[in-house]
């Protein structure tokens, strides 16, 4: 049976597959690690406008992966995933920034949040949609306490609450900040963390500052 892969791509399947690492069951993970190799099979001898890119982003996977069956985070997965979406829309603002991203890789690293510090510091023209994409994925991203490590090693939280009080974050950026700690402080065990390690005192100067807009 031969694949089509463009369809494979274009129908999220393939995005679908990249997101299933992140799965907790052990045989689900090794069912989609099998069925990326047969992917990357088909993929090698059909021609569509996306192929070098995912090939690209396949073959870095292969040199990231140093343990058989191994549970990739999911804000990662997620990351991974976005990725393939952004190669089918050449037309993105970000297509540039991820396809040199890929370019100056040998391997991806799976214990760090991609490009978080490019993305959310950028200085280029497009750096609102650039950060906003950033914001989004960890809004998204952020599952369980494997992320929540890898966004402290990374000082995500210290940087989000430090870039809230500047002058350049407006009232949108503020909102998506603001939504990525509500939505973490469902996670218990991400919860205590923020009140133990960051005292969060910060939320509660949040809070008075709205109070006194009132």
């Amino acid at each position: 049976c031969v694949v089509k892969c463009q369809q494979f791509v274009e129908k999220h399947c393939l995005a679908y597959c990249l997101m299933a690492l992140s799965s907790r069951c052990g045989l689900l993970r090794a069912v989609v690690y099998n069925c990326l190799a047969r992917f990357e099979q088909h993929l090698i001898s059909q021609r569509f406008y996306c192929k070098e890119q995912i090939l690209t982003m396949l073959t870095l996977l292969k040199h990231s992966i140093k343990k058989t069956n191994l549970k990739l985070a999911p804000i990662v997965a997620l990351f991974l995933s976005k990725l393939v979406d952004l190669f089918t829309h050449p037309e993105s603002k970000l297509y540039r920034t991820i396809t040199r991203f890929l370019l100056k890789q040998s391997y991806i690293d799976l214990v760090h949040i991609p490009l978080f510090s490019e993305l959310f510091h950028s200085s280029t023209i497009e750096y609102k949609y650039e950060r906003g994409w950033i914001l989004n994925l960890l809004k998204y991203g952020i599952k369980d306490s494997i992320d929540y490590t890898l966004c402290t090693k990374a000082y995500v939280f210290k940087t989000l609450m430090t870039f809230y009080d500047c002058s350049l974050c407006d009232d949108s950026t503020k909102l998506e900040i603001l939504n990525i700690f509500y939505s973490r402080s469902k996670l218990q065990d991400v919860l205590m963390s923020l009140l133990f390690d960051y005292g969060f005192l910060w939320l509660q100067v949040i809070a008075k500052n709205w109070l006194r807009k009132i």
